[in-house]
């Protein structure tokens, strides 16, 4: 297992509790100070990454302020222009919707129709110049239009735009919230999810319910009492037939997203009949059939002792069986597998250490040890599927994946590209250690 330093991309002046990625190169986290009059501020910031030839770097691209309401979880969707943020503040789920727009070099929103007159009109222009134009100056002046188009599509903010250079200026807007946890004392919405389609969203709160919404209208569609005490995580399968969650009760549950029935428990023998708690849990794809999909979670035990360790568990949920398990020195905060299903990263809660592994086997790949000051809050991969406003995905590592914590940084890890050989330099290798071994017999005349 490969051993890294990370690298510290940003700190922010608020911790951080959620991260999300917009598109395979803009990076959305959010966190805060709580309500209490503190100085500490709660919002979002978004960012850009990008990569010189040598070395990760992000820009700041936007901020926005939530007031009192710190942003404790949140998920989002991509879809074209459209990008939309749930996030979790008290005991309600806000949402928001990031519009990017393309602007002109001197940062005015660029227009699509006044930019389409002035191109017909520019076009109508050249064709009655070249209609009174003998051959050899039409000749001469196509030549010129064809420099000076070339000069504009260089300039032009939308082309520059399209190859993630720095011409879109992204713009918070706020609409619906909706109430999500109830009950008494001071109850907060602990997680939101949106299925893949996302068509449905989920969220659990303290008071140990499971709620099913409509998206993006959030109409609810299913209440659920789901657990006895509160709900650390939920996610839904790659389908969005089934959700799964995980509370302090310890109970992990896996539910029918039509009709809100109970599927099935999931359970395991626990070492040494100690208790353990479910804390993180999250699907993936199986590479090798898009059908299935896996299920990761996290647990630790109730009470720290030498005898107890933490565990990354790997379930075949339709079985209902444990198939894997990686034991852990500590306890563990935080999980997240790729898009593609082929890694996860399991970040932990004392040493603030990152951890990535081979989805399938988890076969350790990569530690980075005290990647943070404090626990780990969040992970989340870089995208190895294309999404909104990318050209590619990444090629530069085999995997990247970010992490942040309440010590206020957003940390990159990436796994280095593992080193192969062809097929022809193999069979010739080979064939050159044959002749080699041949020629040493005859010279010794064996």
């Amino acid at each position: 297992m490969a051993k890294s330093t990370g690298v510290v991309l940003a700190k922010v002046n608020f911790p951080l509790y959620t991260i999300q990625m917009v598109t395979s190169h803009h990076i959305l986290v959010g966190g805060g100070g709580g309500s209490a009059k503190t100085g500490v501020a709660n919002g979002f910031e978004l960012f850009e990454l990008s990569h010189d030839g040598k070395h990760f770097y992000i820009e700041d691209k936007v901020r926005h302020d939530t007031g009192d309401n710190v942003v404790m979880n949140c998920d989002i969707h991509s879809s074209g222009s459209n990008i939309y943020v749930v996030a979790g503040q008290e005991n309600s789920n806000q949402m928001y919707k990031i519009c990017p727009e393309i602007i002109q070099m001197n940062g005015v929103p660029k227009s699509d129709g006044q930019s389409n007159e002035t191109t017909d009109s520019s076009i109508r222009k050249r064709k009655e110049k070249e209609n009174s134009m003998d051959k050899k100056k039409k000749e001469s002046k196509n030549e010129k239009v064809k420099k000076s188009n070339k000069v504009k599509d260089e300039d032009d903010p939308t082309v520059n735009a399209l190859d993630g250079t720095k011409n879109i200026k992204f713009v918070f807007k706020t609409f619906d919230s909706v109430l999500t946890v109830s009950g008494e004392g001071d109850p907060l919405q602990r997680v939101v999810r949106l299925s893949r389609m996302a068509n449905y969203m989920v969220t659990g709160g303290t008071d140990g319910h499971l709620r099913l919404w409509s998206f993006p209208k959030m109409k609810q569609l299913l209440h659920i009492e789901a657990h006895t005490k509160e709900v650390d995580d939920v996610d839904f399968s790659i389908s969005g037939e089934q959700i799964v969650s995980i509370a302090k009760d310890g109970k992990a549950f896996v539910w029918n997203c039509k009709n809100g029935t109970l599927c099935k428990e999931l359970t395991w023998t626990t070492p040494g009949n100690l208790k353990y708690l479910f804390k993180r849990c999250r699907y993936g794809l199986v590479e090798d059939n898009p059908k299935k999909n896996r299920l990761f979670t996290l647990v630790n035990p109730l009470i720290q002792s030498r005898k107890g360790v933490s565990f990354l568990q790997q379930w075949d949920v339709d079985a209902g069986q444990l198939c894997l398990a990686r034991e852990m020195s500590e306890s563990l905060s935080a999980l997240a597998v790729r898009d593609d299903g082929r890694y996860v990263a399991v970040g932990t809660m004392f040493t603030g250490s990152v951890f990535v592994y081979i989805a399938f086997s988890l076969q350790p790949l990569l530690h980075v040890p005290h990647a943070h000051n404090m626990f780990v809050t969040g992970l989340e991969f870089i995208p190895a599927l294309p999404k909104a406003f990318t050209l590619a995905p990444s090629t530069i590592s085999e995997a990247a994946v970010l992490s942040i914590s309440v010590d206020n940084r957003v940390c990159l890890h990436s796994l280095p590209h593992r080193c192969t050989i062809s097929v022809q330099c193999a069979l010739l290798l080979v064939f050159v250690v044959v002749i080699i071994t041949f020629a040493l017999l005859t010279l010794l005349d064996l």
